[in-house]
């Protein structure tokens, strides 16, 4: 068989669950290897998934002062005003970290 669409291996991967077979029979009766399937499915799991914000933003105080929570657990507190671009490049910083 030739190239297959994202829908045909949505199909493939289907029928693997509903009949319970292994990668390795799935692939044989694909004609592809075991990598080969697991990169499709890897792949077509990519394109479903949602992504996550990098980071969580939230206003502070009585106006317009903001706190951004990273992934690492760091939280940055910034008054009202504060240019976007040091902003930006603090977040990069500290996201590192």
């Amino acid at each position: 068989m030739g190239r297959r669409t994202a829908e045909e291996w949505q199909e493939i991967f289907a029928r693997q669950r509903e009949r319970r077979l292994t990668d390795a029979k799935v692939a044989s009766e694909a004609g592809i290897s075991v990598a080969g399937l697991r990169y499709w499915r890897q792949r077509l799991k990519k394109r479903t998934e949602v992504p996550r914000p990098l980071v969580e933003v939230s206003t502070i105080g009585p106006v317009a002062d903001l706190r951004v929570h990273l992934p690492n657990g760091l939280i940055v507190e910034v008054p009202s005003g504060w240019p976007a671009e040091s902003l930006a490049a603090v977040v990069g910083h500290l996201r590192a970290l």
